[in-house]
């Protein structure tokens, strides 16, 4: 292709992806959001929002100072843990490149 096609071609694709964006995002009646359009999904999202709200409330109502004695109960007092302690291992190795393929292998073999 001579310079003259080249050049016209490339301007068309740059003024088409002008176009494009303006279309999209300036044009008045391009991608906008309806703020006002409700939708099934919105109305779900706005009762879900309220339910957690009031949830909090209720939640927020709790003296949580008078409540203090559970902590003495017997019952609570008599818990035992089952966790397993985990040994101490060093953290890291000496050299990036030691370890981690079997012996007698080479990176090209894994």
């Amino acid at each position: 292709m001579s310079d003259i096609v080249k050049n016209l071609l490339v301007f068309a694709i740059v003024a088409a992806l002008f176009g494009l964006g303006y279309y999209l995002f300036l044009a008045p009646d391009g991608m906008n959001l309806d703020t006002n359009a409700t939708s099934p999904l919105d109305e779900q999202v706005l009762a879900r929002a309220q339910e957690f709200i009031q949830h909090r409330s209720v939640l927020e109502q709790i003296d949580l100072s008078v409540n203090m004695e559970i902590f003495t109960d017997p019952k609570f007092t008599s818990l035992q843990s089952f966790e397993t302690p985990v040994p101490d291992q060093p953290l890291g190795k000496d050299s990036l490149f030691d370890g981690g393929m079997p012996e007698g292998t080479t990176a090209a073999q894994n």
